[in-house]
């Protein structure tokens, strides 16, 4: 499934992409054991059933140890299994009574059991394909997010051309698709992260994308929550859980302006609503990897900004943090009732994190290849009647 980027920049891959990238590297390495951490991180349904496939015949001739967190990650075709808690052997498990097998491990790190996600489904009132939403479909006021005609291209590398799109105010929306079809390219477009979007028809909180605008001006109407962020986080050695969230009513990474006691209650009251009291004084880099999230989650939530975006959240969590996560956004929707802030929108290639109180759904879809080889997508807007939330 590499034939179409062979010619792309590493830079304009997707994440799902790259992660495909290093495995065909790894493997023309041919080592004699191959070891692979969260082998589904970021692939979207049809590239995990590629790559499971593929791995379910890989493991009949080679060694190969995963790892991961989560149970339905394991292979049938894995021989043995370790699981870990608190980075003690929990038990040992042999799934295979054929000495003439090849060895397949898998470290599995429990943290308990899966989680309700509290889903809903995909039938909808009204479905808007590849056009504007028309008034009939719509809310009324002024779109939170109003795109139109977007275009953005990479050399020969096509992502959008015509595509349109408006969220309004409490619509909050569930983003889905393949690997490259621009979902990380949209989150972009939307915070001002993008430099194509200075020359598109784009407007966010009644701020236009325009030159001379102020980036910054622009980012203070949004907050993320997403894989760079939490890296560059990851570099900051001596900053605490709190210093984390107050740093998202600055849009800073880190924390360089004073801040009095009414932020401080306000970050702290974040953080509970996350679940995470008790955590104000721990080092951010000390913490798991799913807590960290967390926190990085109450840091969007802090500020209270008109629209909160949440790429790929659930991406390297284990089961027990995932429901954590999920239950936390919940919460955060249910405090939006009462306030109209925030806006949630969040991607997933996981149709089980599209929670119930996710009422419009952003779908993109493969529709076959331009004249150059590369993947054609199309989308459409699908909106739902909101259900109550109920927990994750």
């Amino acid at each position: 499934g590499l034939k179409a980027v062979r010619s792309r920049g590493l830079k304009y891959l997707s994440t799902g992409e790259l992660r495909k990238v290093l495995l065909f590297k790894a493997l023309r390495e041919d080592p004699p054991l191959l070891v692979c951490e969260d082998l589904w991180e970021g692939l979207d349904t049809q590239s995990r059933l590629e790559v499971t496939r593929f791995f379910q015949a890989l493991t009949e001739r080679r060694n190969v140890l995963f790892l991961c967190d989560r149970e339905d990650q394991i292979l049938p075709s894995v021989t043995h299994v370790l699981r870990l808690r608190d980075g003690r052997v929990e038990g040992e498990e042999r799934r295979s009574e054929d000495d003439r097998r090849t060895p397949s491990f898998y470290f599995f790190t429990s943290h308990g059991g899966a989680a309700d996600s509290g889903t809903d489904s995909l039938s909808s009132d009204s479905v808007q394909e590849n056009r504007f939403p028309s008034d009939g479909h719509s809310p009324q006021g002024q779109p939170l997010i109003r795109m139109k005609n977007i275009h953005v291209a990479y050399a020969d590398h096509l992502v959008f051309d015509g595509f349109d799109f408006e969220l309004y105010p409490g619509e909050h929306c569930f983003i889905q698709g393949p690997n490259g079809c621009g979902k990380s390219t949209l989150v972009k477009l939307i915070t001002g992260d993008h430099p194509q979007g200075w020359g598109n028809e784009i407007v966010v909180a009644g701020i236009p994308r325009k030159i001379g605008e102020r980036v910054q001006d622009v980012r203070m109407q949004t907050s993320l929550v997403s894989h760079e962020l939490h890296r560059s986080f990851l570099s900051l050695d001596e900053i605490s859980a709190l210093e984390v969230v107050l740093s998202g009513f600055f849009g800073t990474v880190g924390l360089y302006e004073p801040v009095g006691e009414e932020k401080i209650a306000e970050a702290k009251e974040a953080l509970k609503i996350c679940g995470l009291s008790g955590y104000e004084s721990r080092l951010f880099k000390d913490l798991p990897w799913g807590v960290q999230r967390l926190v990085l989650a109450a840091r969007a939530f802090v500020r209270r900004p008109p629209l909160m975006i949440l790429d790929e959240p659930c991406t390297g969590l284990d089961d027990e943090h995932r429901g954590i996560l999920l239950e936390a956004l919940n919460r955060i929707a249910e405090e939006a009732k009462a306030t109209g802030r925030p806006t949630i929108l969040l991607v997933s290639h996981d149709p089980a994190e599209r929670l119930s109180f996710l009422g419009v759904h952003l779908l993109f879809y493969p529709d076959g290849y331009t004249k150059n080889g590369q993947p054609r997508y199309r989308w459409k807007v699908i909106r739902t009647p909101v259900q109550e939330v109920c927990s994750a």
